[in-house]
């Protein structure tokens, strides 16, 4: 078993203290909210008793019983007045005043043994002891919540009954006193179990008072954070908005399908044409979901666009894309990613030059239906120190009808009910299985769909297709007119950079 931490037992001990507390203010509570009725009550049977006994005892001595009784019983009342006017304060003070006052009534009422000289049989003896005995019976109903007022009630008579039933009475009854003392011990006994059970549901519905009321704190403490969640994810949306401008569906060559996890997404996708007219695509998966995630997408957008209106190279562009990761994020955070140059050609086909670091495989289907592949060949941003990444670039050709896809994880990871990942086999079958050639992206995006059914993705989504002929034509749309553009005037062909 661990050792309990010092800060959960100080929490323990001072719920422990506010239990008890609490257990003692109810406990005054309910005896006095019986006070008073149980002090009228005393006062009316000590009258009855007055006229019942008054001609076998001693004047003197039963008017100065009545008294007593009456005194202390008015005593009672006037505590349960001032207890009235300030609850809930101190309640260990009451308790004790409560003890004290009910010790003197219970002594004020064995005085009534001393008010007569009685016979063994006599009708003033039989109702003296009908009368201690009920009153001390009676009494449980009222003070027996606290043990030890009750008691300290009982005793005097109960004890005095048994001393005059031994010692006053003529002859002596020593049958009456063991059965007051029997008497004496079932009511002690039933006391104590009459309080414990009190006790114990007192307990538990403080106990679940202190649940509901930790829960009601737990929940404004949780609408409060999530209120501070909420402000902090909008002011963090409205920055990644305002770096991150998602594409449309269609873009001039472009489709893209983009399908964040969460509110912020993990997948970064940006594209532009550099002032030497060439086309740019950059494709981002950092690792994680969320804010997280989304966080480590920003310095890259941020770099690339900057890089390009200096109209850098390709190569330092992802160079300065791996630093900044690296200086920027710990070790566990990077970013596997594809960078994509199109440089048009005069036939409306486009020479690529690819870098491709720890993303799948970018799949080429050609105008004849041919597939090609473009592996991974470098890691992921972020991994290498900037002094070891060495960038390595493949140089491909794509005809005007060539169609080249790249995707996030998300989407070859997809699964299924049964566990079943959608997978790139799939996803190559059914590129190549597209009724409609310029409707393949819908095509695999419907089918994946169909394959997962119900289940909810795992990763972000980015699914793009990259149609040649449209982005030349983009390209020249961008720079005014073809004849300002060196296009070279046939393809470069397929070879290491």
């Amino acid at each position: 078993m661990e050792p309990e931490n010092p800060n959960q037992a100080v929490a323990r001990a001072a719920g422990s203290a506010d239990t008890q507390q609490q257990l003692h203010s109810e406990l005054t509570a309910q005896l006095f909210a019986h006070l008073p009725r149980s002090a009228l009550a005393a006062i009316g049977i000590a009258a009855l008793t007055l006229l019942v006994v008054s001609q076998d005892a001693i004047g003197s001595r039963l008017s100065w019983w009545f008294g007593s009784v009456t005194l202390v019983s008015g005593l009672r009342l006037w505590l349960a007045r001032q207890y009235g006017r300030k609850p809930g304060t101190r309640p260990k003070r009451w308790l004790r005043s409560y003890v004290l006052l009910t010790l003197v009534s219970g002594g004020a009422w064995s005085c009534l043994l001393l008010t007569h000289d009685a016979a063994a049989h006599s009708p003033s003896t039989v109702y003296t002891a009908v009368v201690l005995i009920g009153m001390c019976a009676g009494a449980i109903t009222t003070m027996a919540h606290y043990a030890i007022a009750y008691i300290a009630f009982i005793t005097p008579p109960l004890i005095g009954f048994t001393a005059w039933a031994l010692l006053g009475l003529q002859p002596a009854q020593p049958a009456l006193a063991l059965a007051t003392i029997a008497a004496f011990g079932l009511l002690v006994t039933a006391s104590y179990r009459f309080e414990h059970a009190f006790r114990q549901t007192l307990e538990s519905g403080i106990e679940r008072q202190q649940l509901l009321q930790r829960l009601e704190n737990d929940h404004a403490k949780l609408r409060e954070a999530q209120e501070i969640l909420l402000h902090e994810e909008e002011v963090a949306a409205y920055v990644m908005n305002s770096i991150m401008e998602p594409p449309g569906r269609e873009d001039g060559g472009l489709k893209a399908h983009v399908q964040p996890l969460h509110r912020f997404d993990g997948d970064v996708l940006l594209n532009d044409i550099s002032g030497k007219g060439t086309f740019r695509l950059f494709l981002g998966d950092a690792t994680g979901h969320g804010l997280a995630a989304a966080i480590a997408v920003i310095p890259a957008a941020q770099t690339f666009r900057a890089m390009n209106r200096k109209n850098l190279d390709c190569e330092l562009l992802i160079r300065e894309l791996n630093g900044n990761i690296y200086r920027l994020f710990p070790r566990n955070i990077f970013l596997a990613a594809t960078l994509i140059e199109l440089a048009p050609r005069s036939d409306d086909g486009c020479d690529a030059r690819i870098w491709n670091g720890g993303l799948d495989d970018l799949i080429v289907v050609r105008e004849d239906g041919r597939l090609d592949r473009i592996r991974s060949r470098n890691l992921a941003l972020g991994i290498l120190e900037p002094e070891a990444f060495e960038p390595q670039f493949e140089n491909i050709a794509l005809a005007r009808g060539d169609r080249l896809y790249a995707y996030s994880d998300g989407l070859t990871e997809s699964e299924n009910s049964a566990g079943e990942g959608f997978g790139r086999s799939r996803l190559e079958a059914t590129l190549l299985t597209a009724p409609d050639p310029s409707a393949r992206l819908e095509h695999v995006l419907t089918q994946q769909r169909a394959f997962i059914g119900n289940t909810a993705l795992t990763d972000d989504l980015t699914l793009i297709e990259l149609q040649p002929d449209a982005i030349a034509r983009r390209i020249r749309q961008a720079v005014g007119a073809a004849s300002q553009i060196d296009l070279p005037g046939q393809a470069l062909g397929s070879r290491a950079g």
